[in-house]
């Protein structure tokens, strides 16, 4: 009985964990605080518990993704 509630106690700080990394880097975007950072690290820590978060995060990686190899071929023309 103790070990699940000690489990349980460590989902429901990692949620909380999470969800207050979001609402911090969301209000930090406008700062000079590197909200998106923030952002990324709230979504990791909720992908574990959440559905959602984990098929955003996936989706982040793969524009991150898309937007390196757009600005890879843009240096590539630009300095050929």
């Amino acid at each position: 009985m103790v070990f699940r509630t000690w489990r349980e106690a460590r989902r429901l700080a990692r949620i909380g964990f999470g969800y207050a990394l979001l609402v911090l880097g969301v209000v930090a975007i406008p700062t000079p605080v590197p909200g998106v950072l923030l952002i990324v690290l709230g979504l990791s820590a909720l992908e574990t518990e959440t559905d959602w978060a984990r098929g955003l995060l996936d989706r982040l990686k793969e524009t991150q993704l898309r937007c390196r190899a757009a600005i890879n071929a843009w240096r590539a023309t630009r300095h050929a």
